[in-house]
């Protein structure tokens, strides 16, 4: 059940905000995977975690008009409802827009998403 006490949903569109880390940044350079899986993560709030009806560390789609990609949902307190925060990586890159009349930079503070459970 979600915190409005309905069963779970399909899906919940979210704003994804990227930055920088640079401590994913230097394990980009190493030999090994583990960057891979630090950069897969989206952090979300913990009602929109309930929402949702997954639990931390659950995996979940980002979809929008541009890609679909499964990354790992984690819950933090301080992220606030209907907003998700994720590392600046490939991944991110694959659902960032480029509109070339507004901006002469992607867009990589905004993103608009779907965030569906994974089964």
């Amino acid at each position: 059940m979600n915190f409005a006490g309905e069963k779970k949903i399909d899906a919940l569109w979210v704003t994804i905000m990227t930055y920088r880390d640079v401590f994913m940044c230097a394990k980009k350079y190493e030999k090994n995977d583990e960057y891979e899986k630090l950069v897969a993560q989206v952090t979300l709030s913990p009602d929109d975690i309930t929402y949702l009806g997954i639990k931390d560390k659950s995996f979940v789609k980002l979809v929008n008009e541009y890609a679909t990609i499964v990354v790992q949902a984690k819950q933090d307190p301080n992220c606030p409802r209907g907003f998700g925060f994720m590392p600046k990586s490939q991944l991110a890159n694959k659902i960032a827009s480029y509109e070339l009349a507004t901006g002469k930079n992607p867009n990589f503070k905004r993103i608009n998403a779907r965030v569906c459970p994974v089964d």
